[in-house]
């Protein structure tokens, strides 16, 4: 859940600044002197917006994955006298391979291409930054909504083959299975293709409204 909202909210932050931001400021338009194509440059700004929100996203996370522990320990001294022992809670991160290091760093990477992606055809039709987060929020809730629902209740990333072809949801599932160790890499590459694909798909509209005057001028 962590995972998938600072990457959420990263990507927000990056993207509408990368795209509806230079709209406001006049400065997009001076992307269109460089000699190269609008699919060229829907998808330099797609990858590159994706490395970043995976990053930050990857960051922030593990921020609050090794400042838990001693949040959790400061609670329990406080209740001390109520003879609450501590929790000695330890996050052990060598019982993960290399391949399972590799599983999730491809999940996060797909699954930020299709966040991006969509975030940007959401920020290249608003006119200004605060129109452009004020259309995400129905996405965030969503979002967050299902994140929570799969934290809470989520069985270990146990799902059908189909589900890989959900966007979002195939993405919860085989993280929730990869931290659980209780996956396979048929799902998670299924997952990562359909994620990609999808991105892909995106990018390209992405690209066409580039080229769309009205679009890109009438902010």
């Amino acid at each position: 859940m962590f995972l998938m909202m600072f990457m959420f909210y990263s990507a927000i932050a990056v993207t509408t600044g990368a795209i509806t931001g230079e709209k406001e400021r006049g400065t997009f338009t001076l992307l269109f002197v460089a000699p190269v194509g609008t699919r060229e440059l829907a998808a330099g700004k797609v990858i590159a917006l994706s490395i970043e929100t995976l990053l930050c996203g990857i960051s922030g996370s593990l921020g609050i994955l090794f400042a838990l522990p001693r949040l959790i320990d400061k609670v329990f001294s406080e209740f001390a006298a109520f003879n609450v022992q501590a929790s000695g809670l330890i996050f052990n991160l060598n019982i993960y391979s290399i391949s399972d290091y590799a599983f999730l760093l491809l999940s996060l990477f797909s699954v930020a291409c299709l966040i991006v992606a969509i975030i940007a055809l959401v920020s290249i039709c608003a006119k200004t930054v605060r129109e452009a987060q004020m259309l995400l929020a129905p996405l965030i809730m969503l979002l967050m909504s299902m994140s929570l629902f799969a934290t809470l209740y989520g069985n270990n990333g146990q799902m059908e083959w189909y589900h890989c072809f959900i966007p979002f949801y195939n993405t919860i599932m085989i993280l929730s299975g990869i931290f659980g160790k209780a996956y396979t890499s048929f799902k998670v590459l299924l997952t990562a293709s359909s994620n990609l694909f999808y991105g892909v798909f995106g990018t390209e509209i992405l690209s066409r409204l580039f080229k769309n005057e009205r679009i890109i001028y009438g902010g």
